[in-house]
C-alpha cells in the first residue's frame, strides 16, 4: 500500500508529540518525575533557598497596599517587605503591623528616588523593586527569584521597554510596550516589577548626579530609567526577561500622563549624555518561561 507524503508528516507529529509528553513528565534514569511543579516540598525549599527583600513604593494608596501585603506576606521566599514611605502629610496605615514580615520605612522627603535609598539594612542580596498595584503569586514570584540567582549581575523582571533613535531628530526616544512587542528586543527593564542585587541601591546616588536627582523630583518620573542606567553600565550586561503572570491592578498612574513618553524620552538624552554620549544600554531579545508541554510545543513551532 502506498503511502500519502503526509502520512509520515502526521506520524511525525505524533512522535514529536509523545517524546515532549516524555520529557516533560521529567522520567529519567531513575524514573524521577523532575517537573519543578511537582517538586516535594524540600526539594522546592532547596531551589529556593535564595531569599529576597521586596521594597515596595506606595504613595496615598492605602486599599491597594494592603492588597499587597496580603499577596506577598506569605510567600516562602519573602524574607521581609520593605514599604517605603514618603508622605510626609500622612502617617503609615496602622495594618501594616498586622504582616509581621513588613516594616515601613518613613523617608522626610517625597521623592521618587527613596525607593533606591534604603534607610534600613537588608538581609538577602536579591532586592525586588514593586510598585503596590502589581500583584505576582508565590510560584511565580519564586521562579522569578530562581531566573535572578542566575543573571545576579543584571535587572531581571517582568516588563521590558526599548529606546530608539529618531529618525528625523537623531535623538534617543522611550517607546512603550508596543515597540517591543513588534520588534522582539528590549533594552530596559522596569523597576515596576523587577529584581536586582542589593549592592546598587548604594550606587544609585553615587552615580545618578543631583542634577538629576533633582530632574526626577521636579518631574516625578525616571527614577526607573536612573536605575536601569546604572546597573546597565556597571554590568555590561543586558536585563532579562521572565515570562510570569502578573496583575496591574492600579491606574491613573505617572504612565497615564499625556507628557509620560515625552519627559522619558528627555531622561533618556539625559543618561546617554551622562554617560559621554555613548549609549548605556544593552539589548536583548530572550524571555525567560517555564518549559511546559504548551510552551515546549509552542518553542518547536513557532517558526512553522
Amino acid at each position: 500500500m502506498e503511502l500519502k507524503w503526509w502520512t509520515f508528516g502526521f506520524l511525525g507529529m505524533v512522535i514529536a508529540t509523545l517524546s515532549i509528553i516524555y520529557l516533560q513528565l521529567g522520567i529519567d534514569k531513575r524514573g524521577i518525575n523532575m517537573d519543578i511543579r511537582r517538586l516535594t516540598a524540600s526539594e522546592k525549599a532547596l531551589m529556593s533557598s535564595e531569599k529576597v527583600t521586596i521594597r515596595v513604593n506606595t504613595f496615598r494608596r492605602n486599599d491597594m497596599l494592603k492588597i499587597f501585603l496580603q499577596s506577598f506576606h506569605e510567600c516562602p521566599v519573602v524574607d521581609q517587605i520593605q514599604v517605603v514611605w514618603s508622605d510626609t502629610k500622612a502617617t503609615p496605615p496602622s495594618f501594616t503591623a498586622n504582616f509581621k514580615k513588613t516594616v515601613v520605612e518613613v523617608h522626610h522627603n517625597n521623592s521618587l528616588s527613596n525607593r533606591f535609598i534604603a534607610q534600613l539594612p537588608i538581609n538577602t542580596e536579591a532586592v525586588l523593586s514593586i510598585d503596590d498595584d502589581i500583584v505576582v503569586s508565590c510560584d511565580d514570584l519564586d521562579f522569578l527569584v530562581h531566573s535572578w540567582t542566575m543573571n545576579k549581575r543584571t535587572l531581571v523582571g517582568i516588563s521590558g521597554r526599548i529606546t530608539t533613535y529618531d529618525s528625523v531628530t537623531g535623538l534617543a526616544r522611550y517607546r512603550n510596550w508596543q515597540y517591543t512587542w513588534w520588534n522582539g528586543f528590549y533594552n530596559i527593564m522596569l523597576t515596576k516589577g523587577a529584581l536586582f542585587h542589593k549592592k546598587y541601591l548604594a550606587e544609585y546616588t553615587k552615580v545618578i548626579p543631583p542634577t538629576f536627582l533633582k530632574y526626577i523630583d521636579d518631574h516625578r518620573n525616571c527614577e526607573d530609567l536612573a536605575m536601569a542606567y546604572v546597573i546597565s553600565i556597571q554590568s555590561q550586561a543586558p536585563p532579562v526577561w521572565v515570562k510570569v503572570n502578573f496583575y496591574d491592578v492600579g491606574s491613573g498612574g505617572i504612565s497615564s500622563g499625556g507628557s509620560h513618553f515625552d519627559i522619558r524620552s528627555e531622561c533618556v538624552q539625559h543618561l546617554e549624555k551622562l554617560n559621554g554620549h555613548k549609549y548605556p544600554w544593552r539589548v536583548a531579545h530572550q524571555k525567560v518561561t517555564r518549559l511546559s508541554y504548551w510552551n515546549t510545543w509552542k518553542l518547536l513551532w513557532s517558526d512553522r
